[in-house]
């Protein structure tokens, strides 16, 4: 994957770097993979220059928003964790807040989404970050859950959902 060329240091080039990221995601939910690196920094009010100095492309770009949203998604879900982990539901109310917290992170901007789950089979490096996520601890003793007594509805959200 192409990574940014630079990490930005100062407070001012980490709000430049935010700004263009801004406008990256801002584009691509507009126009998808036919968005530029010209229209992103048109968008960002910086000179194609300036996004050069720190993302050598588009495919940087994207990188670095899927790496913006997967840590957006990791500490989502600690939250919804550590509120299971403090009330103990039923299953059926654990797979309701999970599914709540998930969708909730992929109902904002839902093209920018698509984009970003086109790119990640050419992406592999972005599953080597997924496995770098805090994990939970499994073996700890836990309440029996009751079994699901319902089948699982359709999703209504617009996600990429599939039920087999």
């Amino acid at each position: 994957m192409d990574t940014p060329r630079k990490r930005p240091r100062q407070q001012r080039s980490r709000f430049t770097v935010d700004a263009v990221l801004e406008a990256a995601a801002q584009v691509f939910e507009r126009e998808g993979m036919a968005a530029t690196t010209n229209r992103i920094a048109e968008r960002a009010g910086f000179s194609i220059g300036t996004l050069y100095q720190y993302f050598p492309n588009k495919v940087a770009l994207l990188g670095a928003l899927a790496e913006r949203h997967i840590k957006d998604a990791a500490a989502g879900l600690h939250v919804t964790f550590s509120e299971l982990d403090d009330s103990r539901p039923g299953w059926e109310d654990t797979v309701r807040a999970l599914t709540a917290t998930l969708a909730a992170l992929h109902a904002d901007r839902p093209r920018l989404h698509t984009v970003l789950y086109d790119l990640a089979p050419r992406v592999p490096e972005g599953v080597a970050s997924l496995h770098a996520l805090p994990r939970r601890d499994h073996d700890r003793p836990r309440p029996a859950r009751a079994p699901l007594r319902s089948r699982p509805r359709r999703c209504r959200c617009r996600c990429r959902c599939r039920w087999r």
